[in-house]
């Protein structure tokens, strides 16, 4: 597995999209809502021209599959992520949190946070796996990870 994240482009709204609406994922997002096409097309195009939001679609030998949103504040990145549904549970997940932490220190950023669902029991282990320090807060999880000290960091 030889994964590898691409910036997402205006040729991939439709495959964000269709792994936006799948249903595990619907399920496990905090807005459980089906996203109405229009709405994801305006949303899709702020997002590509929005300078605090880093898109990636994630290929493992030029196959996408699955997707992974930074939105930053000052020096925090809070992650966003999906894996395509015929690549769930074989392990792109744990090796995209460990990419998109090389890729968050390339850009300045000191600290990663991910929110999930208590039900979300898979994307919980993920975060855990990766050394993301867990909080529990109402009805979620948050993680933690802190890029500076990290302990593959170079000195």
């Amino acid at each position: 597995m030889e994964l590898e994240l691409s910036e997402c482009t205006q040729k991939h709204i439709d495959l964000i999209y269709n792994m936006a609406n799948d249903i595990e994922t619907r399920k496990n997002s905090f807005n459980t809502s089906a996203i109405k096409y229009d709405e994801h097309c305006k949303w899709y195009k702020d997002s590509l021209n929005n300078p605090n939001r880093c898109m990636y679609v994630v290929k493992d030998k030029d196959i996408i599959v699955g997707y992974i949103r930074l939105d930053i504040d000052k020096k925090k990145g809070e992650i966003s992520y999906s894996i395509e549904k015929s690549f769930r549970g074989k392990g792109y997940a744990n090796k995209l949190l460990n990419i998109i932490k090389s890729k968050a220190k390339e850009i300045g950023l000191e600290v990663l946070v991910g929110k999930v669902k208590s039900e979300n029991i898979f994307s919980r282990k993920t975060f855990i796996y990766n050394n993301f320090i867990e909080y529990e807060e109402e009805g979620y999880f948050k993680y933690i990870f802190f890029l500076k000290g990290d302990k593959n960091e170079e000195n």
